[in-house]
């Protein structure tokens, strides 16, 4: 075997921030990428920039972008630009950064690609009938979608028997956001007999579900509705409930479903789970195309 070896062959390897691993930024971030001298000869003298979702960031030349230290062979240098960028919006973005360097041998290592999700955009619409365990939701008790009349449900739904020997059950979304005024969070949900599911369950004192909100990126939940014995519908169809998000305004957030055993043996079904509305640009692409007339 054999390689072919270029002189002069830089690129970008790594982007170090922002990081997938956080959930908010600010609106000052400041990204910091990893350039690799992948030639035989030592480097210096070129330029690297970035760009955010396809736009290029104003990067001023020679304050920022230019690299005047050298570089060697097989070496990789930590590098963060001045100019920052603004991450603080919830929502979807794609990093790209580069090096531009003259006569570089093999420009296909040039660029580097990141991609970070702090937040997916409205509406939040599951209704499980792809019977596909939605993205990014996490769960206690093993990740199933229940296909219709598995226990005489009557659409495909999640949903977990509660027992002493599973005497709690969590189930919590993606974040979404963010909220604007008028925004509602509503779901359906029922409990029923074990194990067929043919008779509605009455709810003692100590069974409960709790729907909880995180606005913090899921590092704490506040309980914003509970169904318990006081207000549970006991029937085998699903009840429906609605929850105001006027408090959450401007935010995005996380959803969990906490359900506690009491007593009994039943199925607790969850389905329809919905905020409805737009995302902030409506999820609306343009491609601008310039035409020049002769």
């Amino acid at each position: 075997t054999f390689q072919t070896i270029w002189f002069k062959d830089v690129g970008v390897v790594g982007i170090n921030n922002p990081s997938a691993e956080n959930c908010t930024f600010s609106s000052n971030e400041k990204v910091e990428i990893l350039i690799n001298n992948f030639g035989q000869k030592p480097q210096t003298l070129f330029n690297f920039r970035y760009a955010v979702n396809g736009v290029p960031a104003p990067i001023p030349h020679p304050q920022d972008g230019f690299y005047t230290g050298v570089i060697g062979n097989d070496s990789i240098q930590y590098i963060e630009f001045e100019t920052e960028w603004d991450f603080s919006e919830p929502g979807y973005y794609l990093i790209e950064a580069w090096t531009e360097l003259e006569e570089d041998g093999d420009v296909s290592n040039d660029t580097f690609a990141y991609e970070i999700i702090t937040a997916y955009p409205k509406p939040l619409e599951e209704d499980f009938e792809s019977q596909i365990w939605p993205e990014n939701w996490t769960t206690s008790a093993g990740e199933f979608v229940h296909e219709p009349n598995a226990h005489n449900n009557p659409t495909a739904l999640i949903g977990q028997n509660i027992y002493s020997g599973i005497p709690n059950w969590d189930v919590t979304t993606h974040r979404v956001g963010l909220i604007v005024d008028g925004d509602v969070f509503s779901f359906d949900y029922r409990y029923v007999d074990w194990f067929d599911g043919t008779n509605p369950t009455t709810l003692g004192p100590n069974d409960r579900l709790d729907v909880q909100i995180s606005d913090d990126c899921g590092d704490t939940f506040t309980t914003v509705y509970t169904v318990d014995s006081d207000n549970h519908i006991t029937s085998l169809d699903l009840a429906t409930v609605e929850i105001d998000l006027t408090d959450y305004v401007g935010k995005a957030i996380t959803i969990r479903f906490e359900a506690t055993w009491g007593s009994g043996d039943y199925w607790l079904d969850l389905d329809n789970i919905n905020i409805p509305g737009c995302p902030g640009d409506f999820g609306l692409f343009a491609n601008s195309v310039v035409t020049h007339e002769t």
